[in-house]
């Protein structure tokens, strides 16, 4: 089975890698005023509401108003701020492990609605506060959305609001925690910092520029079969190939290491077999889950129930990632039917042909720690299943699979260099033509095979089964005393009662037995004994 990787739609992390870019200015202001609305009375697990709040609270006593770079902010007692002029996002600390963080973005060529704009709310929070449980998304108005989630025993609040640009789309996220005890209590000061925050000044130039360095890309060939070739960032380590495990069983398998070890990439597994479904055949030959299947010499399949996208990244993951780096925490997995629906409406059409083949897509994220530092990672993958009429049992493989580990301050350049690595793949065009003929080759000696040992197996099957026949034919006469004999004039089958050499019929149909070779009379002939 070719499991050549199929370029479907990018993963949405994509849609904020190097789109995500710097918005202090006078813009702010107008999303201020939005977030205030959207985020002052989220519902809270349990039900709680938070106290609305001002869209423009003046500064309570005790608070100081502080300068950055960028802009402005009044807090309260015992709470800090920082400010990262890369990305344009603010962080703020509370005590009581509560936090905040205010995030503008420019999305390039994009327009957005609710359902994307929650995808984007809940990505972006995840980078900063993994393993976040969504209860609900509510749209607030036609361009602002409201997460409310949990991540622990921790309460976590998210919102986006956008305005849109022959350009692109505009906004700000905002998302907020704190301890679920404590959430209620702490709402109005978080609606209250947000309202005291100022942008100050104008662009910094160079703000419409990709926030992460920038890279240049040099082409890379499959040294294995020169099968295929993409773009890799000139000076990092690449390893892998193309992987044949049978003339036609192919396997990708990319490898991209930055020089110091900070951003690890993964185009395919070539450790990933193809697996076939358990099925009462293979039991009948003793061959149950995790045993190999080999339906021809250098073939082998690994006996497998079929696993849908999420469920394969959630076990490939914990199983793969967790000997990289410790602690390992893993988010829920996400379901991105989106992502094959292209491809399930052109495989839909092979069911006339009496084949049934369906793709399911996910991606999962996770964090994790390396020599002390905190990474972050993503996965995204295709898993392919194929039925055909008939039940002979389902074939099934990881069609098509990207990820990448960062350091976390690394990860915006993670997400667009796994993205583009994808994205630049070209197939061979004289690999992928010699590749269909070794296939129709294989096709054919398989379907060979197949016929010959089939062949050999009905004969042995036969053969076996006309001995033992006789067998039971020569023990039936025994128990019963008779034999079975075969009138020569006619060529008839009879059974006779033994006890004589030699058994001779008239012309009457009296049988007459004897111990020698010579006829009772001129009127009789021998009738032959069976063995």
């Amino acid at each position: 089975m070719n499991r050549n990787p199929v370029v479907a739609t990018a993963p949405p992390e994509q849609v904020l890698s190097a789109r995500c870019k710097r918005l202090w200015g006078a813009a702010c202001a107008i999303f201020l005023t939005a977030f205030l609305v959207v985020c002052s009375g989220p519902t809270l697990p349990g039900g709680q509401e938070q106290a609305q709040g001002q869209t423009r609270t003046q500064v309570p006593a005790g608070w100081k108003t502080q300068q950055y770079p960028g802009f402005s902010i009044a807090l309260p007692p015992g709470w800090s701020a920082r400010g990262d002029p890369a990305t344009g996002r603010v962080e703020l600390s509370a005590p009581g492990s509560a936090a905040m963080v205010i995030w503008p973005v420019f999305l390039e060529n994009l327009r957005l609605d609710p359902p994307n704009a929650s995808a984007i709310a809940q990505r972006l929070t995840e980078r900063l506060w993994p393993n976040v449980v969504w209860s609900n998304a509510v749209p607030v108005g036609r361009n602002a959305v409201r997460l409310v989630g949990r991540r622990g025993d921790a309460v976590v609040v998210s919102a986006f609001a956008w305005v849109e640009s022959p350009k692109g789309t505009a906004g700000n996220f905002y998302a907020a925690t704190a301890p679920a005890a404590r959430y209620a209590e702490i709402a109005d000061t978080f609606s209250k910092v947000l309202g005291g925050f100022r942008a100050a000044g104008a662009p910094v130039a160079g703000a419409q520029t990709p926030s992460q360095p920038e890279v240049r890309y040099v082409k890379w060939m499959d040294p294995r079969e020169n099968a295929f070739v993409v773009d890799v960032p000139d000076g990092w380590r690449v390893a892998g190939g193309m992987f044949r495990a049978a003339s036609n069983d192919t396997r990708v398998g990319v490898t991209v290491d930055s020089p110091d070890g900070q951003i690890s990439l993964q185009l395919g597994d070539p450790n990933l077999p193809v697996f076939v479904e358990p099925h009462p055949m293979l039991a009948a030959a003793g061959l149950n889950e995790g045993g190999w299947y080999s339906p021809v010499p250098g073939v082998n399949y690994l006996v497998r129930r079929y696993l849908p996208a999420a469920y394969f990244l959630n076990e490939y993951v914990r199983s793969k990632m967790g000997s990289v780096c410790q602690p390992l925490q893993v988010d829920q997995p996400r379901d991105r039917s989106d992502a094959v629906q292209s491809i399930n409406a052109l495989q839909s059409q092979l069911v006339a042909y009496g084949t049934f083949m369906q793709s399911t897509g996910a991606e999962i994220s996770f964090t994790c720690e390396r020599n002390g530092q905190q990474y972050r990672g993503y996965f995204f993958a295709i898993t392919q299943l194929t039925r055909a009429a008939g039940g002979a049992p389902g074939n099934w493989s990881v069609s098509t699979q990207i990820g990448y580990l960062a350091l976390a301050s690394r990860t915006d350049e993670g997400i667009a260099m796994a993205a583009h690595l994808l994205r630049s793949m070209e197939i061979n065009p004289q690999w992928a033509a010699m590749q269909q003929g070794i296939t129709a080759n294989t096709s054919r000696i398989v379907s060979q095979t197949n016929t010959e040992i089939s062949d050999m197996i009905s004969s042995g099957y036969e053969r076996r089964g006309r001995i033992q026949d006789e067998m039971a034919r020569r023990q039936t006469n025994v128990n019963r005393g008779q034999e079975d004999v075969v009138d020569t004039a006619n060529g008839e089958h009879l059974k006779i009662k033994s006890g004589a050499n030699y058994y001779w019929m008239d012309y009457r149909g009296d049988i007459v037995g004897t111990d020698t070779a010579t006829a009772p009379s001129v009127e009789f002939h021998e009738l032959m004994r069976q063995p």
